[in-house]
């Protein structure tokens, strides 16, 4: 599995780690990438699924075997708080793409921001139960 997580900050820069590519590559292991819920405006403004997908596939040398989609409605007072922050969910252009989707109902609603909160803090997470559902489906 790769992600959840911020595509050039916490994702990448594994995949620049010596033998990585190599590992991947001679795995026989299903290489599943978890999509982000939302777009970053810092790293990844305007990007769709298939952006997400060739950047992964790019830096790790390696065609991926699926793609976990979040299918959730996200509730419209946390979309406007992103939305003020130029961040939106991430577009599934992926339908014609000759790649295994899976969509499921991911999303988890965590806490607004604290007062003194010195970092940008995410509203939204992947539910790490039903992310592991999902993924011992898939095995």
């Amino acid at each position: 599995m790769i992600g959840p997580g911020d595509l050039y900050a916490s994702i990448i820069p594994n995949f620049l780690a010596t033998g990585m590519k190599t590992a991947l590559k001679t795995s026989r292991a299903k290489i599943i990438y978890v999509l982000n819920l939302m777009t970053c405006f810092c790293q990844t403004h305007n990007y769709k699924a298939s952006d997400h997908v060739s950047e992964i596939e790019k830096y790790s040398g390696s065609k991926l075997d699926g793609v976990i989609i979040d299918s959730s409605q996200i509730n419209k007072d946390v979309l406007n708080i992103y939305k003020k922050e130029n961040e939106f969910p991430v577009d599934n252009d992926l339908n014609n793409k000759k790649i295994n989707i899976y969509k499921k109902e991911l999303v988890l609603v965590v806490k607004t921001h604290q007062k003194g909160d010195a970092l940008h803090r995410s509203l939204l997470r992947h539910d790490s139960e039903k992310l592991a559902k999902v993924l011992m489906e898939l095995l």
